[in-house]
């Protein structure tokens, strides 16, 4: 037969039964400090993920742009650049209204004060081949005479809203100059995707300072898009701060265009840029 089992131990004395009590209270404390010790390496692990994520994040843009065939270039500033913010030539920031629906043609206006010269600016509007450059809305242009004494301004434009709407159309425009107003006025040489246009720029000092530029806009669509006066207000909103971007980049400078360049002779004009 089996041995039978130990007698179980007898807990007479005192110190038998504090040592029993005790017990669960060390294997508490043991499970405690086994608790702390694993949240302490995590909390460890949590920091080294913060640093790591901002290199991380970095890595998978790189290789996104890569794949999109984009350059980086990396420029380390120094104490001082980083705490220069960008030139502001904004005097007074720009208005557009809507002035007008009627029966379909809208018009509208935009205005603003800028720290700028007022003939550079009027040189900048009517520099027609540099505008695939400032203008983001135009892809190309072309300019020709009229036999009306005006100039015949054909571009490709686009337009684009909350980034569902949008499309491309050439436009082809008469402009008259009239340099000692610092003033234009534009209307349609041919209908396409626009039925009528009239438009004008005008650039004007300010007595207090500044030059202030307004732009008006009376068009009316062949096939009238979704919320188009939204549209409208939104393309002369953002043409208006192309202009306030490109006399930011002349720091201050005058405006040297493709009119001097092409002046000074063939051997030193430079080629213009890209379109955005």
């Amino acid at each position: 037969p089996p041995p039978p089992p130990p007698p179980r131990a007898r807990l007479d004395r005192p110190r038998d039964i504090e040592r029993v009590m005790a017990a669960p209270a060390a294997a508490s404390r043991a499970c405690l400090a086994r608790t702390l010790l694993r949240h302490h390496g995590r909390r460890r692990s949590d920091r080294a993920d913060d640093a790591s994520r901002p290199l991380a994040a970095t890595a998978r843009a790189c290789r996104s742009n890569r794949r999109r065939g984009a350059t980086w270039t990396t420029v380390r500033a120094s104490s001082s650049d980083a705490h220069e913010s960008p030139r502001s030539v904004v005097l007074e920031p720009a208005k557009c209204e809507l002035l007008g629906n009627e029966n379909g043609k809208y018009s509208l206006v935009g205005e603003m004060v800028l720290d700028s010269d007022a003939d550079s600016l009027y040189a900048m509007l009517t520099d027609y081949a540099a505008s695939p450059k400032i203008f983001a809305t135009v892809d190309a242009c072309d300019v020709s005479s009229l036999p009306d004494g005006k100039l015949l301004v054909s571009q490709s434009c686009r337009w684009k809203f909350m980034g569902v709407f949008g499309g491309a159309f050439p436009c082809h425009l008469a402009v008259l100059e009239t340099p000692t107003e610092r003033y234009m006025e534009v209307e349609l040489h041919e209908r396409g995707f626009i039925r009528e246009f009239e438009g004008s720029w005008r650039v004007s000092e300010e007595p207090g300072g500044g030059v202030r530029v307004r732009h008006t806009l009376a068009l009316r669509p062949a096939l009238t898009p979704p919320y188009a006066h939204k549209i409208f207000l939104k393309q002369i909103g953002d043409i208006l701060t192309d202009v306030e971007r490109e006399v930011a980049s002349w720091g201050g400078e005058e405006y040297v265009g493709t009119r001097k360049k092409a002046g000074e002779g063939a051997g030193d004009a430079e080629p213009l840029p890209a379109a955005r």
